[in-house]
């Protein structure tokens, strides 16, 4: 379990990136309906988002207060 936490570390937001392409082309091709497309980017949206933010949270100091 480690080692697949490992190969995840930092490719997060782009899982979810392409999650989102592949879901934009999906609806384009007239596979999924709009209603399907809208909550799969939603969903797909906020992980990218949470994902982002525990990144940052990672990499940037806590700032100091003044």
């Amino acid at each position: 379990m480690t080692k697949i936490k490992e190969f995840f570390d930092g490719k997060k937001t782009y899982i979810m990136g392409a999650g989102m392409g592949i879901v934009a082309a999906l609806f384009a091709m007239g596979i999924i309906t709009k209603e399907l497309s809208e909550i799969l980017l939603t969903l797909l949206g906020g992980g990218a988002v949470l994902a982002l933010r525990k990144a940052i949270g990672k990499s940037s100091p806590a700032p100091d207060g003044g």
